[in-house]
Order: C-alpha cells, then structure tokens, then sequence
C-alpha cells in the first residue's frame, strides 16, 4: 500500500520526512519515504498496536496510538505548530496545554468519509541539532 504524506507546519507545507520507523509486534522497520510517499508493508496493516517515530521540521514525533489499518489510508497529513490557529490548527486541549508537544495526523482515504484525525499530546520534541 503506498502511503502519500505531508507535513504542515503553522499553516505552511514543509519537506516530508526522509524515513519513518513503524514498531509492532516486537518488530521494528525502518521505511524510506521518498517524494512524499512511502510504502506500508502487508504485515504491518495487520498489526493491532504500532509506534510510528521520524524526524521532521526540527522535531522529534513520536506517535503511540496508532492502528495497522491507518496505513491502509491512501494520504497523510501532519499537522505541527506552535499554537493554536482557527485556520490551520483546531486545538481540542485547553488554553493553557502544551501546543508545541502535540501533533494531529489526518488520514484521507477514498474509502472513508470524513477522515479520520488522530491527535496526540507529548508526541513531539525537539531534535539536537547535528551541524550537518
């Protein structure tokens, strides 16, 4: 299953991630993404519970709730920022949460409607910097 995917951060399209790690079942599986798609192996969608980790626009994201099934979803969207914007971040938490710690992931699918959006709080921190 190919899995096209996209990162919004504060309202702007930004670079996907150059790979993502998927764990489950006790398997851990680096997947390059490349031009923005990735392909999500067979086993994989069968799995109950997976942890998805990668590296983007300065962030570490690292995602526990999700579903084999949610890489059976032809498009993703990743939304970070740094607060809360009617047009491009529908925050859920309280005023006071910690905005720059939370991700939301869309998955669009031609085979459900709406989409489906996962929101996650302490999913994101920022990444050391490598000077490369």
């Amino acid at each position: 299953m190919t899995v096209n995917v996209k990162v919004i951060h504060n309202g702007q399209e930004k670079p996907a991630p150059v790979e993502i790690v998927v764990t489950f079942e006790g398997h851990s599986l680096r997947i390059p993404v490349r031009k923005g798609r990735f392909e999500a192996p067979p086993q994989l969608i069968a799995a109950q519970k997976v942890t998805l980790e990668t590296d983007t626009e300065g962030s570490h994201i690292r995602l526990v709730h999700l579903n084999g099934k949610d890489f059976t979803a032809e498009s993703w969207t990743l939304r970070l920022a740094e607060r809360a914007n009617e047009d491009y971040y529908d925050w859920p938490g309280p005023k006071e949460g910690d905005i720059p710690s939370t991700c939301m992931l869309e998955f669009d699918s031609a085979h459900s409607d709406p989409a489906r959006v996962l929101f996650e709080q302490h999913c994101r921190s920022k990444t050391k910097e490598t000077g490369n």
